[in-house]
């Protein structure tokens, strides 16, 4: 888990391609279902609690694409916790 957390990994996630085709469209179809799924619950936060309640409101579309580059890129630098966080407060910070 600690590994994980800091972004190590030992090879290069593997390239979609002919050989790995049967495995494709299982990826795609678990990705949609997982960012889908991801989506709809915050979006159903988002509603229900801070706009109703705290009259707040999020900018989704961030967590819409975080959601597809980590459920479909899960061994990529850019899927890792760290890479995710530290992205996430930077482009809070400067917008």
């Amino acid at each position: 888990c600690q590994r994980k957390l800091s972004g190590k990994r030992e090879a290069a996630p593997p390239m979609f391609s002919a050989d790995n085709f049967r495995r494709g469209w299982r990826q795609m179809l678990g990705t949609f279902v997982l960012t889908f799924t991801a989506m709809l619950l915050v979006s159903a936060l988002h509603y229900h609690v801070f706009l109703e309640q705290y009259k707040l409101q999020f900018f989704v579309a961030p967590f819409g694409a975080t959601a597809a580059i980590v459920f479909s890129l899960t061994d990529s630098d850019s899927a890792q916790p760290r890479n995710v966080f530290l992205g996430h407060m930077i482009c809070a910070a400067v917008g």
